[in-house]
């Protein structure tokens, strides 16, 4: 699937941090028993403790927290590696979409380099670098904003992690891996896998969604069952506490709650940015040769997708005619617009990708849409990944949790949205 944005993997031991249980005496006992009573009888709720980089980013306030409460569900499982603690906190998720918030404890020798722009701009000059391309690099990588005097340069994942709906531990990614090498001979070149390695990753992110597609009973032929997309929704760096936070979304066509779930981290570099442009410009220099990598070998952690999402239907009419359906919920929405079947066996990819049957609705312009609420406040949803198999599909992200019951209108083309059941 043209989806499919995977990286690297590895398992490593991981814990799920709970309380230790010991002995309490009867009175005790009879004390938790009466306050335990004592909130269910008067409906006493007591507010989830939520993480704070998703009320952040998605802007969720009280009444969002309330509202989302069920579509939120503790983690708070750990893998160490390198001397990083990796904890996987909370997951916010719906039927068609996670977000996974994800912090990483760095050494605490680990010190990232400030860099003062005056002096990075007078380097990147004098070796030849465009220095919009540069400022652009910053912001993508390090949060840089036009005007700062100095940035700070935290690590950064040089390849995005891989999140699959589908529960497989070291030993079964490599079962797989090594079926496949089995069985198709593209594959068998790559010999007997013994470990996840950054030599296989591609073997593996393969592996992978192999692994999915028959989980879900997709149809490969037909691409039915075949779409999954993701990677990084947002990252930061806090020098203060040494933590890099990161949002990983992933999102498929497919129904995703209660599922076991796999996510993969590798390469989490550390930059000499100094050091890199420094060096002569080299349009055809691909690789960073100033970074540290500290995660040496690809990662793997487990997951529960154990939540409730909150959803409404769509029909997607055009000139008064239904032509697709979207799901939407208070932080995504998913579109599907089937297309007409066609049986014709073609040539090659370009003259399956021109038929007269894939017709796109939705245009390169179109790639984001607005919610307006009852308030006057305006929403955009952002495509994050599209597909053209069977069906045009786009999924689409917004910023922030909205209320579905206030939505006032949705606007994208010449499109009307009409709910599903609704005449």
């Amino acid at each position: 699937s043209s989806d499919l944005l995977i990286r690297e993997a590895k398992e490593a031991p991981m814990t799920h941090i709970k309380k230790h249980s010991r002995p309490l005496r009867i009175v005790l006992i009879a004390a938790a028993i009466t306050v335990l009573m004592t909130v269910t009888v008067l409906g006493v709720y007591v507010a989830r403790n939520w993480d704070q980089v998703l009320l952040n980013v998605f802007h969720i306030g009280d009444a969002e927290q309330t509202m989302m409460d069920q579509s939120l569900t503790d983690v708070y499982a750990t893998a160490e590696r390198n001397g990083c603690t990796y904890t996987i906190k909370q997951v916010m998720g719906d039927e068609h979409c996670m977000v996974v918030s994800l912090d990483v404890k760095l050494p605490q020798n680990f010190a990232a380099q400030i860099v003062a722009i005056d002096e990075l701009k007078a380097l990147s000059d004098e070796n030849g670098y465009d220095w919009e391309g540069v400022q652009n690099r910053l912001s993508s990588l390090y949060g840089y904003q036009e005007g700062d005097e100095t940035v700070i340069c935290g690590p950064y994942f040089w390849k995005e992690p891989i999140l699959f709906p589908i529960e497989l531990d070291e030993n079964d990614i490599l079962d797989v891996m090594n079926e496949m090498i089995a069985e198709h001979p593209a594959f068998r070149g790559e010999g007997p896998q013994t470990v996840l390695s950054e030599e296989n990753l591609e073997l593996m992110q393969w592996a992978l969604y192999r692994k999915a597609l028959a989980d879900y009973g997709a149809d490969e032929q037909s691409g039915e069952g075949t779409n999954f997309g993701g990677g990084l929704f947002y990252e930061h760096y806090d020098p203060e506490t040494n933590i890099y936070s990161v949002l990983i979304f992933m999102n498929t066509e497919n129904d995703i709650q209660g599922r076991g779930c796999t996510l993969v981290l590798d390469d989490l570099a550390v930059e000499d940015v100094l050091g890199y442009y420094a060096q002569p410009y080299d349009p055809e220099r691909y690789e960073n040769n100033v970074v540290d990598n500290l995660l040496t070998e690809p990662l793997v952690m487990n997951f529960v997708a154990d939540y409730t999402p909150i959803e409404q239907s769509y029909d997607i009419l055009q000139d008064g005619a239904k032509i697709g359906t979207m799901d939407l919920s208070p932080f995504s929405a998913y579109l599907s617009f089937p297309l007409e079947e066609d049986n014709t066996v073609y040539s090659s990819l370009e003259a399956t990708a021109n038929a007269e049957n894939r017709k796109s609705y939705l245009e390169h312009s179109l790639h984001a849409f607005d919610i307006t609420l009852t308030d006057g406040s305006v929403v955009t949803m952002q495509m994050k990944s599209a597909g053209l198999t069977y069906e045009e599909t786009a999924f689409f992200m917004a910023d922030r949790v909205i209320d579905l019951d206030q939505i006032e209108s949705i606007a994208l083309g010449e499109f009307s949205f009409i709910p599903s059941n609704e005449k």
